[in-house]
């Protein structure tokens, strides 16, 4: 249909031309009429939306009225679904960028202005949770040293005098301490009670572990092939991977090819060479 123009089904298809149509019998005729107008939307991006208000016989047909009421809207409408677009490809990227902090065994938690935490990905719940050094009270994240403690906390008092990106060290009783960036998260004076503060975590001396949900995010991998890929990644060979994950060879050989084409290694080695150095 013409870009931005609402049109009716019948104008489209060829008034009664439409009506002794295949899809007009096996699909209109069972709505209970031609009752279409519809509209069209394209963007540069080349994402597309096509839209369209019925009625069925019950009720009047669209006159003038209704067209120009939808002609009407169809600006709102273009500046809405952009919107969506963005959004989508900002949660598409966000999930790119997610899976490679965690590809590379960073951990990373989001406070708010108490120190409450606000998110955390999979390598920061693995540290909580051994707590050594750091852990979580009452939802807070606390340090277990007491200087460094209250260094966060004068921190998170002057987010808004000193934004600049701060590097520290947190000590483990371990004797291995841990690296950390904390870096101000800028928003909004009505968000105050949302995200304030990044903190990057880091084990120095520690490989990197491979974790499936951030290989799934990273490469769009469904949870199957991710599984696969980490199995494979970590030594397993194909048949070991299988039996492992509880499925046939011949699946986990259909998931590799897959696997293959869409991280666009060739071979099994090139794609445990990616996995675990190529992102990092």
């Amino acid at each position: 249909m013409p870009e931005g123009k609402v049109t009716a089904f019948a104008e489209f298809l060829g008034g009664e031309a439409a009506r002794d149509s295949d899809f007009y019998r096996d699909f209109l005729a069972a709505a209970g009429g031609d009752q279409i107008l519809g509209v069209d939307l394209r963007f540069e991006s080349g994402f597309e939306a096509r839209l369209r208000a019925t009625r069925d016989r019950s009720l009047p047909d669209f006159g003038p009225a209704e067209r120009e009421a939808f002609q009407a809207i169809v600006p709102h409408l273009r500046h809405a679904i952009g919107l969506f677009e963005r959004l989508q490809v900002s949660g598409a990227e966000h999930g790119v960028y997610r899976g490679t902090v965690e590809q590379m065994g960073v951990a990373a938690i989001i406070l708010n202005r108490d120190g409450r935490v606000v998110r955390t990905n999979v390598v920061a719940d693995r540290l909580l949770e051994a707590g050594d050094g750091l852990t979580l009270a009452d939802c807070r994240l606390r340090l277990k040293d007491g200087s460094q403690r209250k260094e966060l906390e004068a921190l998170l008092k002057s987010l808004d005098a000193n934004p600049a990106p701060q590097r520290f060290r947190i000590a483990r009783a371990s004797g291995r301490d841990l690296a950390a960036i904390a870096k101000p998260i800028a928003a909004p004076a009505f968000m105050r009670g949302g995200a304030a503060l990044a903190l990057f975590v880091s084990d120095p001396g520690q490989e990197a572990q491979l974790e499936p949900e951030a290989i799934r995010d990273l490469f769009q991998l469904t949870r199957m092939e991710a599984n696969l890929a980490v199995a494979l990644a970590s030594g397993r060979s194909l048949v070991d991977a299988a039996d492992a994950l509880g499925i046939a060879h011949n699946t986990a050989r259909s998931h590799l090819r897959s696997i293959f084409a869409k991280t666009g290694a060739r071979r099994q080695s090139q794609l445990v060479h990616l996995l675990h150095g190529g992102v990092q």
